[in-house]
């Protein structure tokens, strides 16, 4: 089957409805929050209601074919939600978009193959061109970096978006321009979304992107072509390929693009490096938590304490310019064997390898691509953490050929498992949005304002570590050591951040606690021996426990790491009168 074959006539107007649903919910973006945290809550929403909807009806009664890559896709989210418990609880709000995507994708099961993957297309083309669209005219307005997200949040999330949806924009325009007698119109629109793509991915500047969307379209057509054309086109295509890596490979090493004025990119060699170091640490993670990973949400603060061993065989200034702390491995399969172990990374591996062969091979060119364009971005960044592109990737692997059978009863399970998930993780997603909409509002507050907010946003988010921590800051900063305690305390275990030590140190030093305070420090220290700041309050705090010997090893750190630094200096000047005291006899 081609790009431009068709089947029964679909339900125009209910996939349409569909795919402005969805569009919508890819799309959301709020200033004032994250950037997945409106999309989370509002595919959620949606979702929840279509499951309700079809439970409620007599399709509930019905079996569901799937292909045996739709069937690993739902595994690794099961698996993924297991892992819950041993991993961080806390991420439950920002695992939305994946059960999301797979209710999507069971709802789309629910159509007729080629209705469904007519419905991916339309979502795919909509939500590329419209972020593309976004990006531009953010452009023309004078835009730059950051300002380029096309609703994403930030650049690099619109160039993965926009490499996974370029495959299914693309058989739009394949399909207007090969239908005899369609339209005029229909075809310059289904160029003109090609086109938006294409500007927005530009734009983007996402190199990962750049690199995986030509090879994702070259393995679009040569699958759309008939089998004749195909082997035809086969070497051309290759010899293309290669000429397009090349030449992106040339543009990077010399730093040419239209927008490296205002791109804002660290020098190619530099990300790279800093790829292969989270890549180096990520596979230690995974090593050490065999056989079933850290758990989701688990492998930041496995990260920190892995890296931190690395970084103490360095010197302290060349520690504090390799830390990088890493949310994310910046490498989908890499973090997935770290969280969930090798049934995780084979699952997912079975879903991008069998999802892009089945679609190429079998009929379904734009899915396949989509997939394999997907799989190919997830290798030097993080597409599963995008929930546009996770959302658009479950309805690819709906799109699919179908193969395996699911009973009646096991379809109806499956519809309820997803229903009571979704509805169980709606709450922690949207009291998640409506706390990081009130943190950036307290960011700008005055400080009695700021801890209205924060407290607010701790009641709709308990287990957020960043609302705790933030919350911890304030208190700190307005001299109530106790309550920063309590929440900086808290907030350890929810989030990994090596700023929660330093600023607990702070917290029990103020309160009198130099052991406590020390201990803070060094903790911090373990998981960066180069943080100057670390460094500098230990040699107050070993100035207050009257070990003056330990004072000097930090400090003799700290100046080499920020020499002139006013806290340094004035560390400095604690330290020789401490010394003239104990020459002298004197009391401290």
């Amino acid at each position: 089957m081609t790009a431009s074959a068709g089947a029964a006539t679909p339900n125009l107007a209910g996939s349409t409805l569909a795919a402005m649903s969805l569009a919508l919910a890819a799309l959301a973006y709020d200033p004032l929050a994250p950037a997945f945290a409106p999309k989370c809550a509002l595919a959620l929403v949606l979702a929840v209601v279509g499951l309700a909807l079809t439970l409620a009806s007599r399709r509930r009664t019905e079996p569901l074919a799937l292909s045996a890559a739709a069937a690993a896709f739902f595994a690794l989210l099961a698996w993924r939600v297991l892992s819950l418990l041993w991993g961080n609880a806390a991420e439950v709000r920002t695992l939305g978009a994946e059960l999301a995507a797979g209710a999507f994708a069971v709802l789309a099961l629910g159509l007729p193959r080629v209705e469904a993957e007519r419905l991916v297309v339309r979502v795919g083309s909509a939500v590329g061109a419209l972020a593309g669209m976004w990006s531009i005219g953010a452009f023309l307005e004078g835009g730059e970096g950051f300002a380029l997200h096309g609703g994403q949040g930030n650049p690099d999330w619109l160039g993965l978006l926009l490499a996974v949806t370029l495959p299914l924009a693309s058989h739009g325009a394949w399909s207007a321009w090969s239908s005899r007698g369609s339209p005029r119109l229909p075809r310059f629109a289904a160029v003109l979304v090609v086109v938006a793509h294409v500007a927005g991915l530009v734009l983007a500047h996402s190199r990962v992107a750049w690199l995986g969307a030509p090879l994702a379209i070259g393995l679009f057509v040569l699958a759309a072509l008939p089998p004749g054309a195909r082997r035809r086109m086969l070497v051309p295509a290759g010899l293309l390929t290669l000429a397009v890596l090349a030449l992106g490979f040339a543009a990077f090493r010399a730093d040419w693009s239209v927008t490296a004025s205002y791109s804002g990119d660290s020098p190619l060699g530099d990300a790279a490096s800093e790829r292969a170091w989270i890549a180096a640490r990520t596979l230690d993670v995974a090593g050490r938590a065999l056989p079933f990973g850290t758990g989701l949400g688990g492998f930041p603060e496995a990260y920190l304490d892995v890296q931190g061993e690395a970084l103490r065989a360095l010197s302290p200034a060349e520690a504090a310019r390799t830390f990088v702390n890493a949310t994310t491995a910046h490498a989908d399969g890499l973090e997935v064997l770290a969280t969930g172990g090798p049934l995780a990374a084979l699952l997912f591996a079975a879903c991008v390898v069998f999802g892009a062969a089945q679609g190429l091979r079998r009929g379904a060119p734009s899915a396949g691509a989509s997939i394999a364009a997907f799989g190919l971005v997830g290798l030097g960044d993080s597409p599963l953490a995008s929930p546009a592109c996770v959302l658009v990737l479950g309805l690819a692997f709906a799109a699919l050929p179908r193969d395996q059978i699911l009973a009646a009863p096991g379809a109806f399970a499956l519809r309820a498992v997803f229903f009571v998930a979704m509805a169980l993780t709606l709450r922690p997603a949207a009291g998640g949005w409506l706390a990081a909409r009130r943190m950036t509002q307290a960011e700008g507050a005055l400080p009695a304002e700021a801890r209205e907010l924060l407290e607010g946003a701790a009641r709709f988010a308990p287990s957020s570590g960043e609302v705790a921590l933030a919350l911890g800051l304030v208190h700190l900063e307005a001299g109530r050591p106790e309550a920063a305690q309590r929440e900086l305390e808290r907030s350890r275990p929810l989030l990994a951040n090596l700023g929660t030590d330093v600023a607990l140190g702070n917290a029990r030093f103020a309160l009198g606690d130099g052991p406590g305070a020390r201990e803070a420090f060094e903790r911090a220290l373990r998981r960066n021996p180069g943080s100057v700041r670390a460094h500098t309050n230990l040699a107050v705090v070993a100035l207050s426990l009257g070990d003056l010997e330990l004072a000097e090893a930090h400090l003799t750190v700290a100046r080499t790491l920020s020499p002139g630094a006013p806290k340094v200096l004035a560390a400095e000047e604690a330290l020789r009168r401490a010394r003239l005291d104990r020459a002298t006899g004197a009391e401290p």
